[in-house]
């Protein structure tokens, strides 16, 4: 008489069973922290509503500092730097929000409300601002490798067989390959992007040091691309396409980087 195996079964079900318990940690894990995320980002809403707009902020930078990042987070950190007087740092938050939603109806509104009531100098929309749709840097990226795919695999086919729809989607695919990846160089381009945090307008300088000549003034808000930083100084392209010197203390760059 055979003696059954149970050997192979019992390690199946333990395997099974010690998978299963990560998961639930796992998902314990996931639950828990978006359970903090809510309960501060609720209180922080509490706060702003009530008009204690520096504790509120408080709370925000708090989330910020966790890496727990949202459009909207930093929309309504926008919204209470603006109550405190900070115009600079309402825009410098108004504009993390759209990169991380490209699309926010309220922080795409409210940029443009407070950089008109702060005179902001921001350099002029270039073209490409109006052919590169306002989308997630995930879609440009999902869309260049599908294209760059396809284009190769019917590249293929035209060593095969040499066809007018083969050609023509060649063609295309290429096109909207080039077309997303160019979307993707125009919009890591902004990680160089700076803002003038300072509530009082900022003189940037033809040289590292407070007596050079004057570049260009600033206002709360304006926009700067930083090119390289010297010490206590950041050499920048400006609003008015020129080159100078900004105190590193008075601007601060849009995109975060994570520790």
């Amino acid at each position: 008489m055979e003696i059954p195996n149970f050997v192979p079964a019992f390690c199946n079900a333990k395997r099974a069973a010690l998978v299963m318990r990560k998961l639930i940690i796992f998902a314990l894990l996931i639950s828990s922290s978006l359970g903090a995320f809510g309960g501060d980002f609720e209180e922080a809403n509490n706060l702003f509503d009530k008009g204690n707009f520096a504790d509120a902020r408080i709370t925000y930078e708090k989330l910020v500092q966790r890496g727990e990042w949202s459009a909207n987070l930093f929309c309504n950190l926008g919204d209470t730097e603006l109550r405190l007087g900070e115009p600079g740092r309402a825009i410098l938050q108004y504009k993390r929000a759209l990169a991380l939603e490209p699309a926010h109806r309220e922080a795409t509104r409210n940029l443009q409300v407070v950089r008109d009531q702060a005179g902001s100098h921001v350099a002029v929309s270039p073209i490409s601002e109006a052919i590169f749709p306002r989308v997630s840097l995930d879609v440009f990226v999902i869309a260049a490798t599908i294209m760059g795919w396809l284009a190769i695999v019917l590249l293929v086919r035209l060593f095969i067989r040499r066809t007018a729809p083969a050609i023509l989607g060649f063609i295309f695919c290429v096109a909207a390959a080039l077309y997303a990846g160019t979307a993707l160089w125009h919009q890591h381009r902004e990680v160089s992007l700076a803002v003038i945090t300072r509530p009082k307008p900022v003189e940037a300088r033809l040289a590292p040091a407070d007596r050079a000549g004057l570049a260009e003034s600033l206002p709360p808000g304006s926009q700067v691309r930083v090119l390289s930083e010297r010490g206590e100084w950041t050499y920048c392209e400006l609003p008015g396409k020129g080159l100078g010197w900004i105190p590193s203390t008075a601007l601060e760059k849009v995109r975060i980087v994570r520790s």
